[in-house]
């Protein structure tokens, strides 16, 4: 597959100079960082004909996470960031969420208790309809299995694997999304 994806618009690059912060496809003697362009060719090639289903997908995801969980990782975030990024993000996203400030904006109490499970017991309840398999549309890993790994991922950097957040999380639906991330951990290597 490779071969077929290299052009003249492509960079070769034996070895990283820098670190890239961009996602990436690659091959452990090539790196492909044009990754629009590339998921373009792939679209047309392999995928036409699945994309509606990625797109509704990942449509009922966006919908039903955004709602609610921007709440517990927003005011997290602002933790792991450095002094300028941190007046920076938090600047932008209070004015982004109307004059509610990061230290209200994390729920508390039974809503954080009500809110904290149940919006992951929605998603578990759509991986339950797939009768096989450990991944979003049964035993093929796709784009929709990363959209879950990348928010699972993000709560475990901005709670730590240490954390009872982490434990908790890890342990829902009979460890559901901790098994997602360890099928996946070989994809996610940091260039």
């Amino acid at each position: 597959m490779y071969p077929r994806l290299l052009s003249d618009e492509t960079e070769h690059h034996s070895t990283l100079s820098q670190s890239f912060m961009t996602p990436t496809l690659a091959k452990p003697s090539l790196i492909l960082p044009k990754l629009q362009s590339i998921s373009k060719k792939l679209i047309r090639i392999h995928l036409a004909s699945f994309l509606w289903v990625h797109a509704a997908f990942y449509d009922a995801f966006e919908d039903h996470r955004l709602h609610n969980q921007l709440r517990f990782v927003m005011p997290k975030t602002l933790i792991i960031l450095n002094p300028p990024s941190y007046e920076f993000f938090k600047e932008t996203r209070e004015k982004r969420f109307r004059s509610i400030t990061m230290d209200d904006f994390y729920p508390k109490g039974q809503e954080k208790e009500e809110l904290w499970k149940d919006n992951w017991a929605v998603i578990d309840s759509w991986l339950k309809k797939n009768p096989t398999g450990d991944f979003v549309f049964g035993e093929t890993i796709t784009w929709a299995d990363f959209v879950l790994a990348e928010w699972v991922i993000w709560y475990r950097i901005l709670f730590g694997v240490d954390s009872e957040e982490w434990k908790d999380i890890a342990s829902w639906h009979d460890g559901r999304l901790d098994k997602l991330l360890k099928k996946l951990s070989q994809y996610e290597t940091v260039l």
